[in-house]
C-alpha cells in the first residue's frame, strides 16, 4: 500500500477512472473540484490518496478554513469533505483502514475537527469509520429524480405549482449569469440571506465570480424588471447529477414573484434540459430539529434520504467552545 497526500503523485487517468466507476462518486471528489479549490485564498485545500499494488483505491478532496474574527478564528478551523470519500467499490478492510489513519495523522494538527458530508450511501463502511475514531451524525438530503419531465411536474405540491405560474405571470424571468456585476448583485442577495436567516459564515464573492466561469459551475438569477431578486448556484457532475450548492430569494420584497421557488425550480428545469437524471439539494438537516427549509425542499417532490455525516474531533474542548461561539455570533445577528 502507498499513502499519498500529493496531487502531483496520483495517477490522473486512475482518479478519472475511479470516478466513474465508483458508486460513491460525487463532483466533490474529482479532478476538477480539486483544481478549483486549489484557485481560492481563503481555504486551504488537500487530497488524499492511497494504492495497493498501483491501482488506485480511494482519493479524499476537502479543505480547511476558519470563521470568525480574532482569536474566535482559531476554534473554527475545521476541515470539510464535500459529498464523501471516492471508494473503490470492493475496496479491501485494511486498505480503507491505513487510508483513515493517515487521513487523521495529517489533519489533526491543522484543524479542530473533521467533516465528512455524505450525498450517498456509505452505511456498508459505516463501522469502518467508527472503529477509526470517526462519529456518525444523522443529516437528511433531498434530491429529484428529474429523468420524466411530466413526473417531475406531477411530483410538485400544488402549492410549488400554482406559485411557479404566479411568478411567471408577474414576470419573473430565469437567466444564467457569468458578469461579474450581475454576480455582485446576486451575491449581495444571498449574503442579506445569510446574515438574516442561516447566520452562518458565507465564501467571499470571488467564490462565485471563479466558479461561474467553469464548465461545470453555473449561476441562475431570477429577475423582475432586469433586477437580480434571487437566484441559485449549481455545479454539474458528468451528466450525472445536479448539485444545489447556493441559493436564495427576496420572498418579502417581492411576494408575488416567489424568487427562492423560481430559483429552486432553475436549477431543477437546468437538469432536466439537459437529461441529468438528478437533481441534489446538498442537504435538510438533522432528524431532530424542525427545519424549514427542508420543508421546503420536500415541496419538489424529491426523495428524502439519510446518509448522514461523519466527524473527527481532534480537539474536543476547542470543539465545544467552537460550538458555543458559533451560537452566540448566531444570537448576536439575529
Amino acid at each position: 500500500m502507498k499513502f499519498i497526500n500529493s496531487v502531483s503523485e496520483i495517477d490522473k487517468t486512475q482518479w478519472d477512472a475511479l470516478v466513474q466507476r465508483s458508486d460513491v462518486a460525487t463532483f466533490f471528489q474529482t479532478r476538477e473540484c480539486y483544481d478549483f479549490y486549489a484557485e481560492l485564498n481563503f481555504i486551504k485545500p488537500f487530497v488524499f490518496a492511497i494504492t495497493e499494488n498501483n491501482d488506485l483505491q480511494a482519493v479524499a478532496v476537502g479543505y480547511i478554513e476558519k470563521n470568525g474574527l480574532g482569536m474566535f478564528r482559531n476554534f473554527t478551523k475545521r476541515a470539510i469533505i464535500q459529498g464523501g470519500i471516492l471508494l473503490k467499490n470492493d475496496i479491501k478492510k485494511d486498505v480503507l483502514n491505513t487510508f483513515f489513519n493517515e487521513i487523521v495523522k495529517n489533519i489533526k494538527n491543522k484543524a479542530i475537527f473533521l467533516e465528512i458530508r455524505n450525498f450517498n450511501d456509505f452505511s456498508q463502511w459505516k463501522t469502518d469509520f467508527e472503529n477509526a475514531g470517526f462519529l456518525y451524525q444523522k443529516h437528511f438530503n433531498i434530491f429529484v429524480q428529474t429523468i420524466d419531465r411530466e413526473q417531475v411536474l406531477q411530483n410538485l405540491s400544488q402549492s410549488k405549482r400554482r406559485q411557479m405560474k404566479i411568478a411567471q405571470r408577474n414576470g419573473s424571468r430565469i437567466v444564467e449569469i457569468v458578469d461579474t456585476k450581475e454576480i455582485t448583485e446576486f451575491y449581495s442577495c444571498l449574503k442579506k440571506l445569510y446574515k438574516s436567516k442561516i447566520r452562518t459564515p458565507l465564501f467571499p464573492l470571488k467564490f462565485f465570480v471563479i466558479l461561474s466561469q467553469k464548465n461545470y459551475g453555473k449561476i441562475f438569477a431570477v429577475k423582475k424588471n432586469n433586477k437580480i431578486i434571487g437566484g441559485i448556484v449549481v455545479v454539474i457532475f458528468s451528466g450525472k447529477v445536479v448539485y444545489e450548492w447556493f441559493v436564495c430569494g427576496r420572498d418579502k420584497d417581492f411576494r408575488n414573484n416567489y424568487p427562492s421557488v423560481a430559483a429552486t425550480w432553475a436549477g431543477i428545469d437546468f437538469a432536466l434540459q439537459n437529461n441529468i437524471p438528478k437533481f441534489d439539494f446538498m442537504g435538510a438537516g438533522v432528524p431532530e430539529k424542525p427545519y424549514g427549509v427542508r420543508e421546503f425542499k420536500s415541496k419538489f417532490g424529491g426523495k428524502q434520504v439519510e446518509f448522514g455525516r461523519f466527524c473527527y474531533i481532534f480537539h474536543s474542548f476547542k470543539y465545544k467552545l467552537g460550538k458555543i461561539g458559533i451560537k452566540i455570533l448566531k444570537l448576536y445577528k439575529k
